[in-house]
Order: C-alpha cells, then sequence, then structure tokens
C-alpha cells in the first residue's frame, strides 16, 4: 500500500474515458506523492502546481486535525514536464510519451474479475481424474 499521484486524462487518445482521473507511481522516485498531473488535450504532461496552506478547524481532534493543516490549494500554473517514455496508469494502461508528447495509450487488458475455483482450473495437458478410471 502507498500513495499515489493523480493524472487527469484529457486526451482524445482515452476516447469514452477522457475526463477521467487515474492513480499513478511512476512520476517520483519514491513512488506517489498525491500530486497531481494532467495529460493535456494537446497531449503533453503537466504538473499542477499548488501551495499548501493552513486550513486548520479547532474543532477537529487528532490526525483530523493535522489534515487540515496541510491542505493543498492549487495556484493555476502549470509546469510542462517535457515527459519521455511509458507512465503506468493503475489498473488502466499504460501512456507512451516521445519527446514530450503522448503517441499512444495502451489500455490495460481485462483481467478476470472472480477468481477461478479449484475444479474450474486444469492446466493444459493434464489428463482429468474420470480420463484415468477408463
Amino acid at each position: 500500500m502507498g500513495m499515489f499521484d493523480e493524472v487527469q486524462c484529457n486526451h482524445e487518445l482515452f476516447g469514452e474515458h477522457k475526463g477521467e482521473t487515474h492513480q499513478t507511481k511512476k512520476l517520483h522516485w519514491l513512488g506517489g506523492l498525491l500530486e497531481k498531473y494532467e495529460i493535456t488535450p494537446s497531449g503533453r504532461l503537466e504538473f499542477l502546481e499548488y501551495t499548501t496552506e493552513d486550513r486548520n478547524d479547532p474543532t477537529l481532534k487528532g490526525i483530523a486535525r493535522w489534515g487540515s493543516s496541510m491542505t493543498m490549494v492549487f495556484t493555476g500554473g502549470r509546469r510542462d514536464l517535457n515527459y519521455h517514455g511509458r507512465l503506468y496508469l493503475s489498473c488502466f494502461g499504460r501512456a507512451k510519451f516521445t519527446d514530450g508528447t503522448i503517441i499512444v495509450f495502451e489500455p490495460e487488458p481485462d483481467q478476470p474479475r472472480d477468481s477461478e475455483g479449484p475444479d474450474e482450473f486444469k492446466p493444459s495437458g493434464l489428463v482429468s481424474d474420470s480420463a484415468n478410471e477408463a
């Protein structure tokens, strides 16, 4: 378990998923830092700049009070990362960037939602018990 960054996917390559936000841990060597990014309509990966403000609520207790003291406030500033390589978006797919611009999106293959029961899985090449009885 860990923290993730969020990437808003606003490029046409995302098709019906355009506008959705997905998680990644691939933009920082420590993993996610809860930061926000956008793949813009023009295909650039941009960091959405923010400051932190103390919006401490004196009525809160414990960790809730501590968390409110570090509220992210987006400034409207953006920084183009000129990203080159593949960006993995958790459980969604990979975006490939060349010279800072997205060139292809490879969706994650569909994974089965339920695991197979022990009677449903038979490795190929094995003969079933009923065949051995004959």
